[in-house]
C-alpha cells in the first residue's frame, strides 16, 4: 500500500495556473495596502470595491478590474523559474564532485534556494525603499549606501526605518516559523557561496517550496504592517 500524498500549496492551484499566480487575487488598495478583495482591508478597513451593475443585463454584471498588487515583472519571473526548476527531471548529481563528509549531499535542485534569495531580496529591498521614502532625499541616499547587504538591511536598516527587524515583523504577524526558515536560508545560502557546496541540501529545498506559499503573505503582512505606520504621517519630506 502507497503511502498517502502529502498535498502542498501548489497542488491546490486551478489548472494550468503557474506559481506566479501567487499574485493573482491581490490587488492595490487607494491607501496603497496590498489587498484581496475580502475581507476589509487590513490598513485602511475598506471593504472590497462595490460591484457594478448593467440594467440592460439582469443577472449578468459585468467585469471590472482594479489596480494589480505589488507584484512586478521581476517576481513573475523568479516565481515561474522556481517553478521550472522544481518540475525538472531530477540530475544524477553522484556525478558531481561531493565533499566526503558523513551524512551530507549536497542538494539537486540548489538552484532553487539561489533563485528564492534574489527574489527575496528584491521584496526587502521594496520594503527598505518604502521606509526611505519618508525620509529627506539626502539621508535616503546614506542610508542606501551605508546598508548594503540584504542582511543589514533586514536588520539595522530596518530598525532604523521601523524601529523592529524584518524577523521580528515576522514573528509578531504570526509568521514565527517563516522567519526561522528565513534565517536558516540566509545562512546556508551564505555558506554555499563561500565554499559550502552541500550547506543547501534537499531538505532545505523541500521545506522552502512547501512554505512558498505562506512566504508570500507573510511579506506582504510585513509591508502592510509597515504601511499602517507610515501613513498617518504627512510625509512632507517624501521623495519616491
Amino acid at each position: 500500500m502507497e503511502p498517502e500524498k502529502e498535498y502542498v500549496w501548489f497542488d491546490h492551484l486551478p489548472a494550468r495556473s503557474p506559481w506566479s499566480s501567487l499574485w493573482y487575487g491581490f490587488y492595490k488598495c487607494e491607501c496603497a495596502a496590498l489587498r484581496s478583495s475580502e475581507p476589509a482591508c487590513p490598513v485602511c478597513d475598506r471593504t472590497s470595491p462595490c460591484e457594478p451593475t448593467d440594467p440592460s443585463r439582469p443577472g449578468d454584471p459585468p467585469t471590472y478590474v482594479v489596480p494589480g498588487a505589488e507584484g512586478r515583472y521581476e517576481d513573475y519571473v523568479y516565481l515561474e523559474l522556481i517553478e521550472r526548476e522544481w518540475k525538472r527531471p531530477a540530475l544524477n548529481v553522484e556525478v558531481l564532485p561531493q565533499p566526503h563528509v558523513a551524512g551530507r549531499h549536497m542538494a539537486d535542485k540548489v538552484g532553487i534556494v539561489l533563485l528564492f534569495w534574489t527574489y527575496f531580496e528584491s521584496r526587502i529591498d521594496r520594503l527598505i525603499n518604502l521606509g526611505l521614502s519618508y525620509r529627506p532625499a539626502e539621508e535616503a541616499e546614506n542610508l542606501r549606501i551605508r546598508y548594503r547587504s540584504v542582511g543589514a538591511r533586514m536588520d539595522r536598516l530596518y530598525k532604523i526605518l521601523f524601529n523592529t527587524t524584518y524577523n521580528a515583523d515576522l514573528t509578531d504577524a504570526g509568521y514565527a516559523p517563516i522567519a526561522s526558515l528565513l534565517q536558516e536560508i540566509q545562512t546556508r545560502r551564505n555558506a554555499f557561496a563561500h565554499g559550502d557546496p552541500v550547506a543547501i541540501d534537499d531538505s532545505l529545498v523541500e521545506r522552502l517550496v512547501t512554505a512558498l506559499r505562506t512566504e508570500h503573505l507573510s511579506w506582504i503582512a510585513a509591508y502592510n504592517r509597515r504601511l499602517s505606520v507610515l501613513r498617518p504621517r504627512t510625509a512632507v519630506e517624501r521623495v519616491v
